[in-house]
């Protein structure tokens, strides 16, 4: 499920106008310094864990979980102005957002949910946004 999801959010991110490339990644959520030569803008997607929504579960009671898959986007843009982060960059970033959030997945039948997003990267020539989303499955 962890693999079809990803790859669900894989799509969608893909789909993004304006995205030049996108690419997944296993484990780490610092901004990584070997992406200085990759083509911007970029997205990368990192499957950030999961969390069961149920106080306690007790393994001997027939008892269908529910977890929280949470997946990450990690997002370059370039910084060549205000004015283009303004008009280009923060519409991108809202157009990745849209694309995800209320989508309802193939995998768990949930929709996928937009939790936060900050920025995580600020250089002179270039801005990194770390975008999360979260989607409930049933685990039985």
């Amino acid at each position: 499920m962890i693999a079809q999801a990803i790859n669900e959010l894989f799509g969608y991110v893909k789909s993004v106008r304006g995205l030049v490339s996108v690419g997944l990644v296993v484990g780490g959520k610092a901004p990584d310094p070997g992406l200085t030569k990759v083509p911007l803008p970029a997205a990368w997607l990192i499957h950030e864990g999961g969390k069961n929504t149920q106080d306690v579960v007790r393994p001997n009671l027939p008892v269908n979980a529910t977890i929280q898959l949470h997946y990450a986007v990690m997002v370059y843009v370039p910084y060549t102005s205000q004015s283009d982060l303004i008009d280009t960059q923060y519409p991108l970033l809202e157009a990745l957002i849209a694309g995800v959030h209320g989508q309802t997945s193939n995998v768990t039948g949930q929709r996928w949910y937009y939790a936060k997003h900050r920025l995580v990267l600020l250089n002179p020539d270039r801005l990194g946004f770390h975008v999360s989303f979260i989607l409930d499955a049933a685990v039985s």
